[in-house]
């Protein structure tokens, strides 16, 4: 039970975080969450494209917070929800890079690989 609480917060955690790109920021230029500069997408799509991931990402892992905390209907989602998840996630990172945010990144492609090389590491590990 508590390696379902403890992996639930980290990935509600994960989702959270992808709130801060909808959110005003503060007047700090190093503040990591906005949406303002890309080094990747041009101006006229940024926000759209930013808005869309980072919602995209947020409900894909809140979801798969309440599916470690076995909420009913969620556990067979579970891994398009971290492929959903995980891949919005990882464009909206790299799009809008701040090397705060690296270990976001890392975070991503750790579930992708274990989603895809070890498609059983959900059920065994939440069992």
């Amino acid at each position: 039970m508590f390696i379902r609480i403890l992996i639930g917060l980290g990935l509600l955690g994960h989702g959270l975080v992808q709130v801060g790109y909808l959110t005003p920021g503060p007047s700090d230029p190093s503040y990591p969450f906005t949406l303002d500069e890309s080094w990747l997408l041009p101006a006229s799509i940024r926000r759209a494209v930013g808005v869309t991931l980072a919602l995209m990402a947020a409900v894909a892992f809140v979801s798969l917070s309440l599916a470690a905390w076995g909420v009913p209907g969620l556990g067979s989602l579970w891994k398009p929800l971290v492929i959903v998840g995980s891949l919005a996630s990882v464009l909206l990172l790299v799009a809008f890079w701040h090397p705060w945010i690296a270990v976001g990144v890392l975070i991503d492609v750790g579930l992708l690989t274990l989603t895809f090389t070890d498609p059983g590491w959900w059920m065994r590990v939440l069992a």
